[in-house]
Formats: C-alpha cells, structure tokens, sequence
C-alpha cells in the first residue's frame, strides 16, 4: 500500500496510480489519479477512481473479477 504505478498505452497517454490494498495472491486495489497525461506529456483531467482486483480459485482455474469505481460513487467501468 502507498506505492505508486504508472500505466502505458499504445497511443502514448499514460496515467498513474496509488495502490490502496494488497492481499497477495487473492486481491488488488489501486486507486487512478485524477489526471493523464497525454503523449506531448500535457495533463487531462480524468476521474479518480478505484480499481479492485480479486482471484478466485475454481475447478477450471482462476476466475477474475474486476470492478472499477469512480470515487463520486458511480461504476467507471465493467465488470467482468
């Protein structure tokens, strides 16, 4: 908890985080900054939320569930 991460895409916006939670190996929690920056490195706002990771063992293998909030309440994103 309390390190920071930075993510990379192919269209050279990157984004960084701060992990909140780790419960190795079963759950994951970072939290994404409120900004981004862009491939000539110029910030652009962005809403900070929470990303949740959890593995789950199963007969199959591992089920993974993601769940991205944003930290106003509202569901940034999927889950899958």
């Amino acid at each position: 908890p309390g390190a920071r991460a930075e993510f990379s895409w192919a269209d050279g916006m990157t984004r960084a985080a701060v992990f909140e939670d780790v419960d190795a190996p079963r759950y994951l929690s970072f939290r994404w900054l409120p900004f981004a920056r862009d491939e000539n490195g110029e910030t652009v706002p962005r809403p900070q939320a929470r990303v949740e990771i959890t593995l789950s063992p199963t007969d199959e293998g591992v089920e993974i569930l993601v769940v991205e909030r944003r930290m106003d309440g509202a569901l940034a994103g999927a889950t899958a």
